[in-house]
């Protein structure tokens, strides 16, 4: 991994709402790196897709699996710190993923983690954390 890969990474996932900040998203990006395993990866709850990007570019940089990132795309702390409620950020997650260029390796699965599991189709990679 070379540092100037992280530092682009960070550049584009910066410039995205969330809470994620620079070290848990190199770290994200470094385990998709070193884990090339079979099947994909599953994000539950990513939002405007700060940790989406983070997980989509490690893995574009291995060529591995697709990110199926499942979220039901409505309200968050945020818009209800303003008195909104039930609006969609659907529109801009894939405005995000299309700016950091990884709406091709991004499929974006717009249910509750509880709707979208009782569809859920794909096998999962895994890693082992502590091995």
């Amino acid at each position: 991994m070379k540092s100037s890969d992280i530092y682009d990474v960070g550049s584009i996932a910066e410039k995205i709402d969330g809470w994620l900040g620079k070290r848990e998203g190199a770290y994200l990006y470094t385990l998709v790196k070193r884990s090339v395993t079979p099947g994909v990866i599953g994000e539950i709850g990513s939002w405007k897709g700060k940790s989406t990007v983070w997980l989509a570019k490690g893995s574009e940089s291995v060529k591995g699996p697709e990110i199926f990132a499942i979220d039901p795309h409505v309200g968050g702390p945020d818009l209800e710190k303003l008195g909104l409620f039930n609006v969609s950020t659907e529109a801009e997650f894939l405005e995000n993923m299309r700016i950091a260029r990884v709406d091709n390796r991004v499929h974006a699965i717009v249910k509750s983690s509880g709707d979208a599991l009782k569809e859920w189709r794909e096998p999962v990679g895994r890693e082992d954390l502590f091995d």
